[in-house]
């Protein structure tokens, strides 16, 4: 996907895998391995598995991340999935942002969210790399909030409760 269309290659520092996410993280957990970036993507716009979903998968996948490591996860902008899946993030990462457009990226860093300033201020350095891949700063830094609202009863998403394929329709 990210070849076909994101036109990546991987590089000395990068490495693309395609396989079962879950299986995946068991053995880099395994092996001990650390990432300063995981992009996770097993949304398809309609189903991500449910084995992906959990507060066991994300636990597994927070011990990949370095010390101030990013989590960026491809998910539902609609469904009543949407509020569980939000309070399963939190339950394991605390604060994220959530950007949304045709769908949600949940983005969440190890050792706290940056401020706005500091968003602001590496928006301003990137700006001139973000440009030719059609990202203005005006249009990105309005859509990066920290996501709150949903019910504190909301039921977090575990191995036992993830009831997916129920929950995945519109609101």
């Amino acid at each position: 996907m990210a070849r076909q269309y994101l036109d990546l290659d991987p590089g000395p520092y990068t490495r693309l895998y395609a396989e079962d996410g879950r299986v995946f993280v068991k053995r880099m957990q395994r092996q001990n391995v650390k990432y300063d970036l995981i992009v996770l993507d097993a949304f398809d716009h309609q189903y991500i598995p449910e084995h992906m979903l959990t507060r066991e998968f994300l636990l597994e996948v927070k011990s990949l991340l370095t010390e101030h490591g990013v989590l960026a996860a491809n998910t539902f902008s609609v469904s009543k999935l949407y509020d569980h899946e939000s309070a399963t993030y939190y339950s394991v990462f605390g604060d994220f942002f959530g950007l949304k457009k045709n769908n949600r990226v949940i983005l969440t860093m190890l050792g706290g969210l940056p401020s706005a300033t500091e968003l602001a201020r590496n928006a301003d350095r990137l700006e001139s790399k973000l440009k030719p891949l059609g990202v203005d700063k005006a249009w990105l830094l309005p859509q990066i909030e920290i996501e709150r609202g949903w019910p504190a009863d909301t039921r977090i998403l575990t191995d036992q409760y993830s009831p997916s394929n129920l929950l995945n329709t519109e609101r």
